[in-house]
Parts: C-alpha cells; structure tokens; sequence
C-alpha cells in the first residue's frame, strides 16, 4: 500500500516523501486492526484527498498568461479547459519572398472548435476558402486531431523545412501568412512587424460526462475534474480509481450539482459551477488541482468501496450525527477565528470573458456590520478558473463564512467518529458546551495509540450553516466590473470627401482639419474618364482648404483626399466628390414675383443661349436688407436655356373667406352708425363709434392672416376684431398703408369685424382673412432675388430684389 501511495504522489508531481510517509505509516498501522481491512482500501483516496490541501499553495498563473505569442526552444506545453482566449509558442517562423510565415502552437490536445480569430487586438474573420482575413494576412487552424493534416501550403513554400510529416498530431495550431506589403505601409498594416499577435477563442478539451459515458466539450466542473485526474496529460491517475461504484456515483452527483441552474440578476441564470482555464504541463498537478477545486467548492472524497470521488458543495442536512457517546474531549475551541485567520472583507479574481479572458476583480464581498466594528480585515483568493462574476461571488460567499465562523473547535473521538470520515458535513450535539449546530469539516485525522492500534479520531470543524448556501442573485450577485475592453484602431482614418467649389477653372477644396496633430493631408484630382492622378503632395496640418490650378472647362473631375503621418505613413484615399469647372452663365431675361394669400408666385426667363446654365439659386430677403447668401437661400431649381419658369414660394391652395372684398357694393357687409361703402371703399365718419363686419366660418384654435388697405386717413384708429362667442381683438392701428395682421380665432367667432374710434376718419378696402396652413411663406414685404448657375455652382448675375407682399 505505501508504494501505491507513493506511485500516486509521484505521478501528481511533487516531492512530498514526507507526506508519503505519514500516509504509508497510517496505513500500515490500522492495517491490522478489525476495521483495517476496510480502511486499507481507502489508503490511496486518503493520500490524495489530503494531499491537495497539504502543498503550500504558489501563487497561480494568470488566464492572460496564455495570451502570449514567444519563441522558445523547450516552451512548457499547454492543455485549455471549457473556453479559452489564447496564443502560443512558435514552432515554425520564416521569411521568403516578401512573406513571413509563422505556425504558432496553441495547446496540447485535440480542442472542440475555434470561434473567434483575433490579430494583435482586433477580431478578423479569414476567408471559409481562402483563410484571408483581407489583403495581407492569411489564417489557417488545426484543431489537434490525434491524426492532424499538415499544411500543405506552408510545404510548398520550404519543401525542405515543412514536409507531410509536420503535421502536428494532437497539437491545436495555426498557421500565419503576412504578406508582403510596400515598405511605407508596413507599419499601417503590420505595426508589430513579425511579432503580429495572433490569438483564438475556442472552446477546448473534449470531457468524459460520468452521466452518459460520450466525450465531448464540456465545461461542467466536475467533467473537467475527472479528465484532468485521469488524463496522460493530467495528474494519470488510473481510471479505475475514479470509476469504483460508489466513486462513479459520488461522480455522477458532482456533474448533477454543477449542472444545476443558477438564477442571475435580469432573470437570468447559468450553470453553478463552469471552468475554463489552461494549465501548463510543467506544473505540479496539486496545484492545478486546487484551482480547480476552489473554482467550484470542490472536495476529493475516499469512498469505502477504495475509490475516489467529487464532493462539489451543497448545504444538506447531515447525515451523521457526533455527540457524548462520540466526543471525547476538544481543544482549540473558539467563537470565531484569531485575528491572524478571520476576514471580513472578501476579495477575489475570476476569469472575465468581457475582460479579454483575462483575470479581474470581483465585487469585494464585505460583512458592513463587522467592519464597522473591527476595521476591514481582507482575505485575497483566486478563482481564475471561475468564468463568472456570479460563480465567483457564490465562492466568495462561502469564503467569508469559512473566515469568520460562528465556532471553531477541534473535537477528539472514540471509534464513532468514524462515521464522519469522507463527510463534508456533520452535526455536533455537545450539551456541556451549548452547541447543536452543523459543522463542516476541515481536518480528520486517526489516532494510534502506543500498540499501533487505531484509538479514535480527531476531527477539526467550523460552523457552517444554511444560510451559507443560501442565494439571493438581487442581493448577492453585486456588479462585475464594467469591461474596459476597446478594439484598438491602429489605422490610419479616412477623411470624408471635400467640399468643391470653382472659383473660374479652379477647383476650390473644402474639409476639415487633421483630427491629430501627427497626420496631414493630401488632395488629388483627376479627369473622371482617366486613369492618372495628379496629387497636391502633404498639406500644412492645419489647412482646411486647397485650390487647384486651372482646370478644364465643361469636363468631368473627381477629387479625393487623404491622411499621411509624420512618418510618411500613408492612409487610404476618402471616396471622390465631383465636379465640372465651367464659365460663367449669362443673366435672366426676366424675373418678377407676385405676392399673395400664404404665397408669391416667381417667374424666370432665361437666356436663349447660354451653354453655362444649369440650375437657379432663389434668396428670400425681408425688405429692405441687404442679400446674405448663406442666411437667405431659399432653393435651388434646374434651369436650362431659352425656358420659362414658374414657381409658387408657400401654399398655393388658400382662398379668402370674404365675398365682396373690393367693396363693390354693400352686399355681404353689415354696417353700423358713421360706416358707408361707396367708390369701391368703406368709409367712417368722424363722431361716431362703430364697425363694418361680414359672417364667416372660423375654427377655434386656428389662426387666421388678414389684411386690408387703409386710405383717405385723417385721424383716429381702427381695430380688427373676431366677433360671436369669445371675442378676439387686434390692435388699434392708423395711417395709409396696407396692414397686415394675425389673430387666433377662439369658441363662437362666426365674424369678420373692423371697429373705428369715435374720432376716426378713415377708408378700407381689398379686404382679406383666411387660415394659415403650414406649408404658408411667411407673411411679410420680402425682396426675391434669383442667381443663374453652372453644373459647378459658378454664379451669373444676380436678377432682383423683386418685391412681393405676402398676406
């Protein structure tokens, strides 16, 4: 038996001789006691169950640490659990023709599938056929079959160097082509030049489910466990160890529980307990075994039947019971920890996909109420196998209840403590103490007395309750660290086209600033039906502008622009702006403009030859002001030589709501004292109050434009009113000019009024009132001006002002 235990701890990895002793030493002695037959055959369980916990713990590697690319004669291996993001050692790096070629190795073992390419810090996606991932890199994967394909394009390049022996077996790979690419865009497009980065995403080994029997990927903690136990490239522990009946079915629970549905913030859920993580081949197995282990709640359990099984956490009442007919003494009894062991704030790290599969904070777990008692005492753990920040809080949930327990004792036991051997979990009825509580199980040891015959048990424990596994996601979860993850753009960015303008037969381009102070402009152009550009050389950082010289007249150009760093470094060309340099077109033969209800009608007559002519520029201006392009435009028509043109600024739909507007005669109008409507007017006499009305149909809520013409005035003032139900007043207003006016009709208003004061004397007529839609020009004297253009927007001579009133 000592030699099978010590053929195990060799094959973990470690010189533990003395560990091996003491086991080998046990065993030897209970060997020949009444029990001993049964508890010889857990020997080997017993070894490697305490044999994780006994190794000082180094510090771990880091989930990034795979993401490295290197040369190296005699690099570690690597085998990758669940999903990993990683890189690798070259096997294979050389340079013909231009091109550099690089294998990269992966990781030992056939891997599931690979989901994501990555170069340096941006994701590409290579060609299904050709395994481009644009013009200058070209990938190739290998998944590390058992009986892999060499690459057979690498071959035909060193025929002499990669044959159809290099295949790889059982070796995930890929195989890098950068292209050659001109000397001043090497660093645009390689700017880690060979040492380019390449990384995959994938999902690795295939696992043996204990459930069904099939392999195939998995990151169910404890499949991972069993494969990396038994695995050549694991810890090589014979399957039959693992494979025993009570050891298969300890398995089958452990993949249940792991499996087993976990609810999440939002109403999501995951798995309990996943692992993903890579491991190096020169690291002793305890060590990876404990990262595991920590990453899920994880406990090697001896079974009775000499085999070896998972005990992955769950709170259960327990099954054993230890009382006075058991305890015979303790010692190390405690309310808690010492100060050395205790924590109540919890930090951790896990692996966080959203982190670039690397390792980040968890949200510290703190017990508030015992900080603010004691100060913060941490405890720092490591649980970069766990893929979650849920998973990881879970762990660190029960860490804090490990660190600061409600008792802690160390219990000595006849032969009835037997009964808690392999438990994770028992209940102690201690009457003398007070205690009744669940206790979990940290030390169990055997006690052999001076004949070499097992006397009892000592059993080191700490106060577990249920509320330990307990979890409410709302309450407990707390926040993962938001991602800083941000693809680097290491490209040089493309300007947007320039603005073209002709000033005669030059081209005028328009743009914006660099956005860096490293990178200036260029400018080209080129005849649009040829081939050869004509380029501006760089540009003073800070233009914004750039005239061509004389181009030729009535012919098609394209112009583009581009970024060139400091260091000659040249960027894409933007896509082209056109444009035809042109002379100028001549003047309009006529341009008048009418105003009217919402509208004004403009008319163009243009030349009857004018070969420059191809569109007109129409400018609003409120009267009087001097013309400002930019703040006056009002459209663009085409125009074409010899035309007539006509075109309705505003709604051309409004009518007016009065009959008999002109005052022709008195029909439709209601007068009141001092008002008469004669010569084509209505007048008021001085002396009396009173007002001239018409019956129309308003809306409430709408607002209605109304003028009339005031004339032969004297003195006195005039108000434009609403009238019927709510009544609605304009202004008093005075003086010979036309008037224009708005007003809001509101509930009842069924009438068109304009009153006069008693001391007025005065005439209106032409009359007006309709509703105001929203497609109206806007009321006012305006001066129209119309400008002739060339295709290249090259401006003729200016038509106007024209003046139109609209009402």
């Amino acid at each position: 038996m000592p030699a099978a235990v010590v053929g195990i701890i060799g094959a973990i990895g470690a010189a533990v001789s003395g560990i091996a002793s003491t086991v080998a030493g046990l065993f030897g002695a209970i060997g020949s006691t009444a029990i001993g037959t049964a508890l010889l055959k857990l020997g080997l369980s017993i070894g490697l169950s305490y044999l994780v916990s006994a190794f000082n713990k180094p510090k771990q590697p880091k989930p990034e640490d795979v993401q490295q690319s290197f040369r190296q004669a005699t690099a570690p291996r690597v085998r990758h659990y669940g999903r990993a993001k990683a890189s690798g050692t070259w096997v294979f790096a050389e340079a013909k023709g231009g091109h550099f070629y690089k294998v990269i190795a992966i990781g030992q073992g056939e891997i599931d599938a690979i989901e994501e390419y990555w170069i340096d810090d941006k994701q590409v996606t290579p060609d299904a056929v050709t395994g481009k991932t644009g013009t200058n890199v070209r990938l190739r994967a290998r998944t590390g079959k058992p009986t892999e394909t060499h690459y057979d394009e690498l071959a035909a390049v060193f025929p002499e160097s990669w044959t159809a022996e290099h295949r790889g077996d059982g070796v995930a790979s890929v195989f890098v082509t950068q292209y050659a690419v001109e000397q001043k865009n090497y660093l645009r497009n390689f700017p880690n030049g060979i040492n380019t980065t390449v990384r995959l995403v994938f999902r690795g080994a295939k696992v043996k489910n204990p459930i069904t029997g099939a392999t195939a990927w998995s990151d169910n903690a404890a499949a991972v466990i069993r494969d990396y136990m038994t695995h050549q490239d694991g810890m090589r522990l014979p399957e039959k160890f693992v494979a025993t009946a009570k050891a298969h079915a300890g398995w089958r629970t452990a993949f249940t529980r792991a499996a087993e549905t976990v609810p999440l913030k939002g109403g999501l859920s995951e798995p309990r307990y996943r692992l993903w993580g890579s491991y190096q081949m020169d690291e002793r197995p305890a060590d990876v075994l404990s990262r595991m282990l920590a990453a899920c709640d994880g406990r090697l359990v001896p079974t009775a039947d000499g085999g070896l099984t998972l005990d992955i956490g769950t709170w259960a009442e327990p099954a054993v019971v230890l009382d006075n007919d058991a305890i015979t003494g303790f010692s190390e009894l405690g309310r808690g920890r010492d100060i050395l062991t205790t924590a109540n704030t919890v930090r951790a790290t896990f692996l966080d996909p959203s982190q670039d599969y690397q390792a980040a904070d968890a949200d510290p777990w703190v017990d508030a109420e015992d900080v603010s008692v004691r100060g913060e005492i941490e405890q720092d753990i490591q649980l970069n196998m766990a893929p979650s920040h849920s998973q990881a809080r879970r762990l660190m949930k029960l860490a804090a209840w490990r660190a600061n327990p409600a008792w802690i004792a160390t219990f000595q036991c006849n032969l009835r403590g037997l009964a808690a051997f392999g438990e994770r979990f028992v209940r102690i009825n201690y009457p003398l103490l007070g205690i009744n509580s669940v206790f979990e199980v940290d030390d169990f040891r055997f006690v052999i007395d001076e004949g070499g015959l097992l006397a009892g048990v000592t059993i080191q424990v700490h106060s577990m309750p249920a509320t330990a596994y307990s979890w409410d996601p709302d309450q407990e979860q707390g926040d993962a660290p938001v991602s800083e993850n941000s693809e680097t753009d290491d490209e040089i960015p493309v300007p947007d086209p320039p603005t073209v303008t002709f000033v005669g037969m030059a081209a005028e381009l328009s743009f914006e600033p660099s956005p860096s102070p490293i990178l200036n402009i260029e400018a080209r152009w080129k005849r649009t039906n040829q081939s050869t550009w004509t380029e501006s050389g760089v540009l003073a950082n800070t233009a914004s502008t750039f005239t061509t010289p004389a181009l030729q007249e009535n012919v098609e150009y394209e112009f583009q622009l581009r970024y060139v760093t400091e260091r000659g470094l040249e960027g894409n060309w933007s896509v082209s702006a056109l444009g035809t340099p042109s002379g100028d077109p001549a003047a309009l033969d006529s341009f008048t403009a009418v105003g009217g209800l919402g509208r004004a009608t403009l008319n163009f007559d243009t030349a009857t030859v004018d070969g420059n002519l191809n569109t007109i520029a129409i400018y609003r201006v409120p009267f009087g002001q001097a013309l400002n392009k930019t703040t006056h435009f009002l459209t663009r028509i085409s125009a074409a030589p010899n035309d007539t043109i006509a075109l309705t600024d505003g709604d051309p739909a409004p009518v007016n709501l009065l009959t008999n507007s002109g005052f022709s005669s008195d029909v439709g109008w209601t007068t009141t004292a001092g008002w008469a409507i004669a010569n084509g007017k209505a007048s008021h006499a001085l002396g009396v109050y009173g007002g001239i009305s018409q019956a129309v149909t308003l809306a409430a809520g709408t607002v209605y434009r109304i003028a009339y013409t005031i004339l032969d005035y004297d003195a006195g003032a005039l108000q434009t009113r609403l009238t019927g139900g709510t009544p609605v007043d304009g202004e008093w207003i005075w003086g010979n000019e036309r008037k224009l006016l708005k007003l809001t009709a509101a509930s009842g208003n069924t009438a068109f009024q304009v009153d006069a004061s008693t001391d007025c004397g005065a005439s209106i007529n032409d009359a007006v009132i309709f509703a105001e839609t929203g497609t109206c020009a806007p009321q006012g004297v305006w001066d129209y001006y119309a400008i002739p253009e060339s295709a290249s927007l090259v401006e003729g001579p200016a038509s106007g002002p024209v003046t139109a009133t609209i009402i």
